[in-house]
């Protein structure tokens, strides 16, 4: 595997921020627990972005991303390639008060191509079950809606709460059945809440 990235950070006046990036990566890979049939499968992933910071005042900060995901995927041995591409936005609103405290609000899309392994895995495990990869997997996305808020208690404690909602389209996802397969599901659906807590004592020397 050989990753690449890249970004370029550049203010105008003091109220606007840009960040403009790029990540390469290509992966090849002859294990022996992927299927005899393909030869050395190869996947060459590029992606372009951008992130907006926008200052509106003291108080309010505007964010905005996009990114664009390109892989090509190469199972060796003359079968078909395939292509996956997706756009991805995001956008986050976060509330600067005093004491130190800041609220959060964001949306994002997430993008996740299968792995070799998922499309072309074939393996017996020592006890005899059967992994098997699926090179017909569709790609995955998820929509994610988080709020977070953070806040000083006293003067050592800081301490965190969120709230996240995730929906998957064709999430990836290793069925175990017989054969153990990868398989897309649709329509998932994960709630939930974080706490975190952290303490800090300041040490004085005499």
């Amino acid at each position: 595997s050989i990753s690449l990235r890249t970004e370029v950070s550049y203010r105008n006046l003091d109220a606007l921020n840009w960040i403009v990036g790029y990540e390469l990566g290509y992966d090849v890979s002859d294990a022996s627990v992927l299927n005899t049939i393909y030869s050395s499968p190869s996947q060459l992933t590029s992606a372009p972005f951008i992130q907006l910071r926008y200052k509106i005042n003291s108080m309010w900060l505007l964010g905005t991303g996009l990114r664009y995901d390109y892989r090509f995927v190469d199972p060796g041995s003359s079968y078909g390639i395939r292509t996956f591409t997706a756009i991805s936005p995001k956008i986050n609103l976060t509330h600067m008060m005093k004491g130190e405290r800041i609220f959060q609000l964001s949306a994002n899309k997430g993008f996740r191509a299968p792995s070799i392994s998922e499309l072309y895995l074939d393996h017996l495990t020592p006890y005899g079950l059967p992994l098997k990869g699926n090179s017909a997997l569709e790609p995955e996305s998820m929509w994610s809606l988080e709020m977070n808020y953070r806040s000083h208690f006293l003067n050592d404690v800081k301490w965190s709460m969120g709230i996240f909602y995730n929906y998957y389209d064709q999430m990836i996802d290793f069925v175990y059945t017989y054969p153990v397969k990868s398989k897309n599901r649709n329509d998932i659906e994960g709630a939930g809440t974080e706490l975190s807590l952290s303490y800090t004592k300041e040490r004085f020397i005499l």
